[in-house]
């Protein structure tokens, strides 16, 4: 059902509660003077993610659900979340990766409901690039990082392919790349290269991911080595449709 505004400040109290009180528990059971016992607390019940689960993306979503409701109170409590989950990424750096992750999805949100000012999505998009990559270096293998960049690199088609395919070659495969690269690529092709693209290369098993994308890989050095030796060639014509031709050759 749809919320009145007092529901909803009653709501966004008690996050608000629950938040703090999490936050008290990483700053005094990873506090230096804490036993041992009390520091293990926080991973034997997987105490970060789901700080971020169920303290804050429970009630984000739920907002966001909800839209195009009155958002007069998210932007003010996205900053409340980023500041204190930014002491966190400072003072307690035992799971700096989790805050680091965490901040760039913050920065997502508050991206998503920016809807006045231009300059300032852009700001919080640029943000986000850098806590994600951030991120990405610490944990190379996480495919859904990669993901989330290939998103922000639009309008970059030849950027967002870049990072769609890292996503793919990532153990383990973040399979919602490959719908994600036909997506991208479709308009430029008509109906039966796409269909080709879709059989020949994403319909298969995730077994068969590394050996194929290895391919791929392959085959974009070996274009981009031929279009270097051709001095008079400009690098704009390195295409989506270029790239479309290599990995629809590299599916056959």
């Amino acid at each position: 059902p749809k919320l009145n505004n007092e529901q909803w400040q009653a709501l966004i109290a008690l996050q608000k509660s629950l938040f703090h009180e999490q936050y008290d528990f990483f700053l005094t059971s990873q506090h230096p003077s804490a036993t041992p016992a009390v520091r293990r607390l926080a991973i034997k019940y997987a105490m970060p993610p789901r700080l971020w689960r169920h303290g804050i993306r429970s009630f984000l979503e739920l907002r966001r659900n909800r839209l195009p409701d009155p958002l007069d109170h998210m932007p003010a409590l996205i900053y409340l979340v980023y500041s204190m989950m930014t002491l966190l990424y400072v003072t307690v750096p035992a799971f700096e990766e989790t805050w680091i992750e965490c901040l760039g999805d913050l920065g997502s949100y508050r991206t998503a409901v920016e809807n006045d000012d231009i300059r300032d999505r852009e700001v919080w998009t640029q943000v986000v690039r850098q806590w994600y990559l951030k991120a990405s270096s610490r944990s190379p293998e996480t495919g859904r990082l990669y993901y989330h960049l290939a998103i922000l690199a639009r309008p970059n088609a030849l950027r967002q392919l870049f990072f769609y395919l890292k996503a793919l070659t990532v153990p383990p495969t973040f399979v919602a790349a490959r719908e994600s690269i036909l997506t991208l690529l479709q308009p430029i092709v008509d109906g039966k290269q796409a269909g080709h693209l879709h059989n020949g290369l994403f319909a298969r098993t995730a077994k068969d991911d590394n050996h194929r994308l290895s391919d791929i890989s392959k085959q974009i050095h070996k274009h981009a080595r031929r279009l270097t030796r051709k001095v008079s060639r400009k690098v704009s014509d390195i295409t989506p449709r270029s790239i479309w031709s290599i990995l629809s050759n590299a599916a056959k």
